[in-house]
């Protein structure tokens, strides 16, 4: 898969032009897996609450993107629209693994991908700039049970009395929500960016497990 990124244009993009690259990226991976059916979500952003005031909607593969720029034009100045992690093969329910870093040190970020994917013999991961520090994004599937054991391995990603690696509250929030979601916009004043894309972080061990299939 050929993940595309700006670098390759001279215009410099709008925050339209990398919201509709990355919601492409995500397709791709989407396709390259099978999936057939995918969420988002139009949000507002609540910091340090536990309620969340969010809006979800499924819809196929085919029909992604453009429902996404339907959601985009109608998007008020305090709401942010985000992909989910929830996704259907067929009507099964899987999960794209995701994460939301709190480090702001790239090499601490691909170190950290480095090892999940070796340790749990996964694919691979692509990396987004979010503007504060970095998302991550899987490139395999996983069922419901890896899922939330995949979300417990983030956290123990992170040690006693050092700043976290991945964000906590948001492994929080996700566990409560039973999926993982990602921003794909830049709107309400909290955010710095449109996440773009860095890199892609490769498993590099012998062996690769279908996680989806255990």
């Amino acid at each position: 898969m050929n993940t595309q990124r700006f670098s390759l244009f001279s215009d410099i993009p709008t925050d339209c032009d990398l919201t509709l690259l990355l919601i492409q990226n995500f397709r791709d991976i989407c396709s390259s897996t099978g999936v057939t059916s995918v969420e988002f979500s139009v949000y507002e952003y609540e910091p340090l609450t536990f309620a969340e005031s969010r809006n979800t909607y499924l819809t196929s593969l085919c029909e992604f993107k453009a429902c996404i720029q339907g959601a985009l034009s109608d998007l008020r100045p305090n709401q942010n629209i985000a992909v989910h992690s929830k996704v259907q093969v067929d009507g099964k329910a899987y999960h794209i693994p995701m994460i939301d870093f709190s480090a702001i040190s790239l090499r601490i970020v691909e170190r950290t991908i480095q090892h999940l994917c070796n340790d749990l013999n996964y694919p691979g991961m692509h990396v987004y700039a979010s503007g504060r520090s970095f998302h991550a994004y899987g490139t395999g599937l996983l069922s419901p049970d890896k899922f939330v054991q995949f979300m417990g391995y983030l956290l123990l990603c992170n040690s006693r009395g050092v700043s976290d690696v991945i964000d906590s509250r948001w492994i929080g929030h996700r566990l409560i929500g039973g999926y993982a979601a990602l921003r794909l916009t830049n709107q309400a004043g909290h955010y710095l960016a449109v996440p773009q894309f860095v890199t892609h972080i490769r498993n590099t061990s012998h062996q690769i497990q279908e996680l989806v299939k255990a």
